[in-house]
């Protein structure tokens, strides 16, 4: 046996004994020496620290204890401790330049740091802590876990980290091999090491060296956290974690590669781009925590439905931001989603989960760009959508009616048109907060199969008001045409107390298979289908809807109010539409198709019509064109063509005007024999909602300034 007591200098290569060795205080190893103890299978014992530039080899069948710190003043060149026995670290750390290997199992009782500097970091056995709570940092610049499955053993959190600048990629997972110039490899036998029950497993570091890491076919069994300073990630292969664990991937630069990301909450964050346009990052998470910062896209491809929660955002400028979903529905939940001046895009598809987007309360704010929802069955907005000048797209449900082959949905560099395995009787949008898109055009548009009854359609409640100074386009699809064709409705006369401020609107009705041009026809005449003229040539979206051979609307009815003085540029239903304006009102657009057509204003209405005339294809048999005032109603001459009727095909259905102040007819007006005119002035309205009339003027007049011809009646 050996005992020192006092301070030791090793600087001879070999020191053998039968016997145990201790040594009570600190051990200098000799410069450039290398020495190996050695003890017939009894302990070897340093109840001091270890220092020196030398190689230590510990060769015994007992225990190798270690008390304090090794290499904690001048770095061990390296330590190996073999010989079947067992060693003890419990100084905290062992740091050496050029590699360790502990052949036997290792104990360790407290916090501790296995630094091997350039070297290779081996574990030829079990790694075990003696007491609870402790975390264990490997840092090497490569690694190997022979010790077979679960050798190191589970207790608080791990790290596995690069140690020196020569290290340029972690790899990890099923492309690591062992000995690769200049990469860290954690192979799928060193993950297979790790023995579940790590809080947190953590590769790679937030500070200098700079590398990236690149991720193939690996699965985790614990909460795991990737981590580089400015270095890309690359998941090349299928990252996953066990049912209930977490992955989060920090990096200054992007994340990217192609591959997968299968877990329960994915977490992103410091990123300098995910995935591409092109190339969108793959995952499989039931919950999404992501932001990206600096430069780059944000484009993630998730297998099923999400919750997202934290963070859901871009602020590199004008960076995309866009989710997807293969087969499953979009909960944005109490996450603010936003992007700096970029386009934000949530597209739900459906495989047989269902694919519906949900809007929490927090909203969205593109601050500029475009916000497009895509979903394969219905979008309900509970909180607010802001674009700051940017247009809004909303599209629920997959019906034939939709041009998917359009430009606008142009892969990669557009958002999807959502798809769905088996086309349905599925699509709503339901609007429950305010849409504010400045100058932005807003575009509503649900698609379905059904044709029986009124189902689905675009619907607002009180807090949903819609508000541009651009043009607002509603567009439902479902049904087969006609009054006995089904349809989806559009209601957009709930908001409260704000109404909607819209410059131009287009509201149609149309069939599960399209919409008819701008003028449908009417049985037995035939179907038009040029799509030559407003507002198929000119509002936003429509002219990606196809063309519906029959020529006719469906039976869903309309009914919208509105704020502000605004331009109906286009309305087509084979059931009811109802408009209301709060405040002053100017027909310009004759593109009007409705089984009866009210418009209502509180204040004046002005007819003044930029095309013409308008004819029997506006209104259905028997139906009615109604104009209802709070102030005047007068009806002003544009042109001879510009009139209601013609002496060639007169009008034949009825047309009221009502007012509470005074009609001007400054317009013809040709009334077949099966329609009728009504003239009603200085009426008392009574039923224009909570807005109050102007008042009454005292004397009010029908005034005729062109003729009114026909064969029908005149009150």
């Amino acid at each position: 046996s050996l005992t020192v007591s006092g301070t030791t200098a090793i600087n001879t290569n070999t020191i053998t004994t039968s016997g145990l060795q201790t040594y009570t205080g600190p051990v200098t190893l000799g410069t450039g020496v290398n020495t190996t103890l050695t003890s017939t299978g009894n302990p070897i014992t340093f109840s001091n620290t270890v220092n020196g530039a030398g190689a230590l080899t510990v060769t015994t069948g007992g225990q190798t204890t270690f008390t304090l710190a090794v290499g904690g003043l001048t770095p061990l060149v390296s330590l190996t401790t073999n010989g079947g026995g067992s060693t003890a670290v419990n100084g905290g750390s062992v740091t050496t330049t050029s590699g360790q290997t502990f052949s036997d199992a290792v104990t360790y009782p407290v916090n501790t740091i296995f630094n091997a500097g350039a070297g290779t970091l081996t574990f030829g056995s079990t790694v075990t802590p003696t007491v609870g709570g402790l975390t264990l940092n490997l840092t090497a610049d490569e690694m190997v876990f022979s010790g077979g499955a679960a050798s190191i053993k589970a207790n608080n959190g791990i790290t596995l980290q690069s140690s020196t600048a020569a290290v340029t990629d972690i790899k990890v997972g099923s492309n690591a091999v062992t000995g690769t110039a200049a990469s860290l490899d954690i192979t799928t036998a060193d993950i297979a090491a790790l023995q579940a029950g790590f809080p947190l497993i953590t590769i790679g570091r937030l500070t200098a060296p700079n590398f990236s890491v690149t991720v193939g076919n690996a699965t985790f069994l614990d909460n795991l956290l990737i981590q580089s300073p400015s270095g890309v990630i690359n998941v090349i292969g299928a990252l996953n974690t066990v049912p209930g664990k977490n992955i989060t991937l920090d990096t200054g630069a992007s994340i990217g590669g192609g591959g997968s990301v299968a877990t329960s909450l994915l977490t992103i964050s410091r990123s300098g781009g995910i995935g591409t346009l092109a190339t969108p990052l793959h995952t499989n998470t039931l919950q999404l925590d992501a932001q990206n910062s600096t430069s780059g896209d944000v484009n993630i491809v998730n297998a099923g439905s999400i919750l997202l929660v934290n963070n859901f955002k871009n602020t590199a400028p004008a960076g995309e931001l866009r989710l997807t979903t293969t087969n499953g529905s979009i909960d944005t939940g109490t996450v603010p989603v936003s992007s700096a001046n970029g386009r934000i895009a949530l597209i739900a598809n459906d495989t047989g989960a269902g694919g519906n987007i949900t809007v929490g309360s927090s909203g969205i704010n593109s601050g500029g760009g475009i916000i497009a929802l895509h979903a394969a069955d219905t979008i309900t907005l509970n909180g607010g959508i802001t674009t700051g000048g940017g247009a809004v797209q909303m599209i629920a449900g997959t019906g034939p009616g939709i041009n998917t082959a359009h430009a606008l949905f142009a892969q990669p560099a557009n958002p999807a048109a959502p798809t769905e395995s088996v086309q349905d009787d599925i699509g709503a949008i339901q609007i429950n907060a305010p849409i504010n898109a400045g100058a932005g055009n807003i575009v509503l548009v649900t698609s379905a199969n059904g044709t029986v009854g009124q189902v689905g359609g675009i619907a607002q409640s009180a807090g949903g008001p819609l508000n541009t100074t651009g043009t607002l386009t509603a567009v439902t699809l479902r049904g087969t045409g006609g009054s006995a064709g089904g349809g989806a409705a559009i209601t957009l006369n709930q908001a409260t107390p704000a109404l909607n401020t819209t410059t131009n609107v287009n509201l149609f009705s149309c069939t599960y298979v399209g919409c008819p041009d701008s003028t449908p026809s009417v049985p037995p005449a035939p179907p038009v289908l040029s799509r030559s003229t407003p507002p198929f040539t000119t509002a936003p979206f429509i002219n990606n809807i196809a063309a519906q051979p029959a020529g006719q609307y469906a039976f869903g009815s309309i009914v919208y109010i509105s704020s502000t003085g605004t331009n109906i540029q286009g309305v087509g239903t084979a059931n009811d539409f109802t408009f209301y304006n709060a405040g002053n009102f100017s027909l310009t657009g004759i593109v009007l198709s409705a089984r009866n057509l009210t418009f209502e204003a509180s204040g004046n209405i002005g007819i003044t019509l930029g095309t013409g005339p308008i004819t029997n294809n506006n209104i259905t048999p028997g139906g009615t064109l109604k104009f209802l005032a709070g102030g005047n109603i007068t009806y002003n001459q544009t042109g001879t063509a510009f009139t209601i009727g013609t002496p060639a095909a007169t009008f034949d259905r009825n047309l009221n005007f009502t007012a509470a102040g005074n009609i001007d007819l400054n317009s013809a007006i040709f009334i077949g024999t099966a329609g009728s005119l009504v003239l009603n002035a200085n009426q008392t309205i009574t039923k224009l909602p909570t807005n109050t009339a102007p008042p009454l003027p005292a004397n009010s007049s029908i005034n005729f300034g062109q003729v009114a011809t026909g064969t029908g009646t005149v009150t």
